[in-house]
């Protein structure tokens, strides 16, 4: 007779909104050298927050997936964490895996990845990541070519939203897998280059539930319930105007839980005022907050 399996208890929001990930045994603890070698963007408490939701949140229900992995980073904290949960688990990872010269230099080997001749890194990440031990599967390549066929995704990391059509393909390719509480962690949401990040997460609020944010960049969110084609077609973020975006942009500010993430959310509102129509996150420029503009609207969010 075979054992019974019993499933895990997710982990309640409660939990997750007091940042276990912060805690000072955590942010005492060093990465393993294997896992901090491999250069990341993140900051410290999302590396942090990946590991953990690995170790911890992942209940083995689907696949574990990084868009926008660059080297493999974010890949390693999540592989890492899954490691040592003990459960198994698979990490799909997607990049184009491609890099120039001078951001080899500044962003790789000027961090102790060895030399490699060429723009690929792809052999370059599959070296770094081996030692980690974990089923990391990557996948090279435009992400607007993506597809995903490898069944339920129970964590989603976001970090490749550049522009609506990317963040719209995304949706229609990954969201109708998550099973139904399912993490996402959008890492662009609190950067002012993406506001229709935002706009879509604030569209398709009826499948998302916002958790908490961290205090730069990730905010993270719950699937609620499966995500609908009428949900997919409700969130699209190609062809809102300005003025939408920036609605949306308020709608969610309103929802953040304190000042600070309130400040990260009201500058995209401000990048896009200062760029109209601008759809791709390198036209935007740094933030400038016209105070009265900003006092203004601070307070119509109470």
């Amino acid at each position: 007779m075979g054992c019974i399996i019993v499933p895990l208890t997710a982990i309640s929001d409660t939990t997750l909104r007091s940042l276990p990930w912060n805690s000072i045994f955590l942010t005492a603890q060093a990465m393993p050298p294997h896992v901090a070698a491999i250069p990341t963007m993140l900051t410290p408490e999302e590396q942090r927050m990946l590991v953990w939701l690995a170790q911890h949140a992942y209940r083995g229900r689907g696949a574990i997936v990084d868009l926008g992995a660059f080297f493999g980073g974010s890949t390693a904290r999540m592989a890492y964490g899954l490691v040592q949960s003990g459960r198994g688990g698979v990490v799909h990872s997607y990049d184009r895996f491609e890099i120039t010269p001078d951001a080899a230099e500044k962003w790789l080997f000027n961090k102790g990845i060895p030399r490699f001749v060429g723009t690929d890194m792809l052999p370059a990440s599959r070296t770094a990541l081996a030692p980690i031990g974990a089923d990391i599967r990557l996948h090279k390549g435009d992400i607007l070519h993506a597809t995903w066929d490898h069944g339920p995704i129970e964590v989603l990391h976001v970090d490749i939203c550049k522009n609506p059509a990317t963040t719209d393909h995304i949706a229609r390719q990954f969201y109708p897998a998550l099973v139904e509480g399912a993490l996402v962690v959008q890492q662009d949401y609190l950067h002012f280059r993406t506001p229709w990040v935002i706009a879509q997460m604030a569209l398709m609020s009826d499948c998302f539930q916002m958790i908490v944010p961290t205090e730069h960049h990730s905010v993270l969110f719950r699937c609620i319930r499966p995500v609908t084609q009428a949900d997919l077609d409700k969130g699209q973020t190609r062809g809102l105007s300005d003025a939408q975006i920036k609605e949306l942009v308020l709608d969610a500010a309103r929802q953040m839980p304190f000042r600070r993430a309130q400040e990260l959310v009201l500058d995209s509102w401000f990048a896009l005022e200062a760029v109209p129509n601008a759809r791709n996150g390198h036209q935007f420029m740094p933030v400038h907050r016209d105070p009265v503009q900003y006092t203004s609207l601070l307070t119509s969010l109470s």
